[in-house]
């Protein structure tokens, strides 16, 4: 089962919905490799 971070935020009207919020991150050509590469969520060679 995931772990909620959050079960208040999304009420869709007919009941609360549980949530797993993430922080939005700006991705572009000065932090790509930090955020995507250098994390692990995409290899380098992938975006060739």
């Amino acid at each position: 089962k995931p772990e909620i971070n959050d079960d208040a935020t999304y009420d869709n009207g007919k009941k609360v919905v549980p949530a797993f919020l993430l922080d939005p991150v700006s991705v572009d050509r000065t932090n790509y490799r930090k955020v995507l590469v250098d994390s692990g969520y995409i290899d380098a060679g992938e975006l060739r």
